[in-house]
């Protein structure tokens, strides 16, 4: 579809984990789903939308389908998947009410609180940056999980930075520039900062490379991992624990 800057506002990829590519999927496999479809909404929303009857997402979480500056419908890109556009809700801020929790969804919850404003909240990760201060104070982060996350917040209006993400004063406190990957761990991060893993020790006298002693990561050898190394117990001695490298 080109160039994402014009279309939606963010230097988003074009690739099979977004959700235009999602889209153009159920249109060609399942047509039942695109007639039968009303909004097209993240998980978050669409529990919201059960708590309280309101679709409403925010406008980083529906990158692809709608452009964060304008948190209009990304008209040309929604079409283009086979969607018509009137199945991208109306956006609000992720820190703004999405409406009362509804009776109905109070007994989903089991709660006896009605009426419990709820809000329309953020992504994961958005929400991440926010659990570390990332929205109040310009400041750089790593998030690791299922997939890598790093990056900075900052003050004064940035431009795009392809290919990372640039998140706008439009959808945080603060303009956050950052990169996601696929995956996480040591092998993906050597990737992404082009550095090689570290070569691998060989013992004198051996043609392979010597194995780390237990509890120590196979990539990091002596540095700080969070990987545990397990040791099966011997025969007639206690259970020995995992140790974790230091």
């Amino acid at each position: 579809m080109g160039d994402p800057l014009p279309l939606v506002g963010t230097s988003l990829p074009w690739s099979a984990s977004d959700c235009p590519a999602k889209m153009r999927w159920l249109a060609a496999h399942e047509p039942e789903t695109l007639r039968r479809g009303r909004w097209l909404l993240q998980p978050k929303d669409f529990l919201g939308l059960v708590l309280t009857g309101s679709p409403l997402p925010d406008p980083w979480s529906s990158k692809g389908l709608c452009h964060v500056l304008t948190a209009a419908p990304a008209e040309r890109g929604v079409e283009a998947t086979g969607w018509p556009t009137s199945v991208v809700p109306p956006l609000a801020a992720a820190w703004s009410d999405r409406g009362p929790l509804t009776p109905a969804g109070a007994r989903a919850l089991g709660l006896d609180l009605p009426g419990v404003p709820v809000s329309v909240g953020a992504s994961d990760a958005m929400a991440g940056m926010l659990a570390l201060g990332v929205m109040t104070t310009p400041s750089s982060f790593v998030l690791a999980g299922t997939s890598s996350m790093a990056g900075t917040s900052v003050v004064a209006a940035h431009g795009q930075a392809h290919p990372f993400y640039v998140v706008p004063t439009t959808c945080a406190p603060l303009t956050v520039i950052y990169g996601p990957t696929q995956s996480s761990g040591a092998s993906r991060v050597g990737r992404t900062t082009a550095r090689p893993h570290p070569p691998r020790d060989r013992r004198p006298g051996t043609q392979g490379p010597s194995r780390p002693p237990p509890g120590l990561c196979a990539v990091h050898r002596g540095r700080t991992c969070a990987r545990v190394a397990q040791r099966r117990p011997r025969a007639g001695s206690a259970t020995r624990r995992g140790r974790r490298a230091g």
